[in-house]
């Protein structure tokens, strides 16, 4: 089990030195002790990562058991950060691929968006961009409104 640095720090140079050998960290007995501290520290930081690398959390593990199934790609599309080209398969699990069937990704079974239906959906992204900075702009010029007519108030009662 790793020691934290607080126990490290309480032990002896030849302890320290014992225990670097158990954890594989390279220490020399000319080193200082916070020398030979801070090199078991990132012994034991490494080889924590390792072991995190080989044993899978408990989401990754299920994503694995999760069923998947092979599905072609009808054109270039990154999935899960990986880079595909048309005619490449992929492995999804039914949740994924709804979600990129949904999103019109170039999948099996859904038809790719021509030029204008790409067109189409950039044209509604920027209206409704617009709309939701007009109405942020309304918003905060009401509120402007009701700021200055509270502050006409007060000025009226201190008169």
């Amino acid at each position: 089990m790793a020691k934290d640095k607080h126990e490290l720090e309480s032990m002896t140079k030849d302890e320290l030195i014992n225990y670097a050998d158990s954890v594989d960290a390279e220490v020399q007995h000319s080193w200082l002790k916070d020398e030979i501290v801070s090199a078991i520290l990132k012994a034991q930081r490494a080889a924590a990562r390792q072991g995190a690398s080989k044993n899978p959390s408990p989401k990754e593990a299920d994503m694995d058991e999760a069923e998947t199934k092979p599905v072609k790609v009808t054109g270039a599309v990154n999935i899960k950060g990986q880079d595909y080209k048309a005619g490449d398969e992929v492995h999804l699990t039914e949740e994924e691929c709804s979600t990129l069937t949904e999103l019109g990704a170039p999948i099996e079974g859904v038809e790719p968006m021509d030029d204008e239906a790409i067109q189409s959906k950039h044209e509604e992204g920027v209206e409704a961009q617009k709309q939701r900075l007009e109405d942020e702009q309304k918003a905060r010029d009401e509120q402007d409104a009701k700021n200055k007519a509270e502050a006409k108030g007060e000025e009226y009662q201190k008169a």
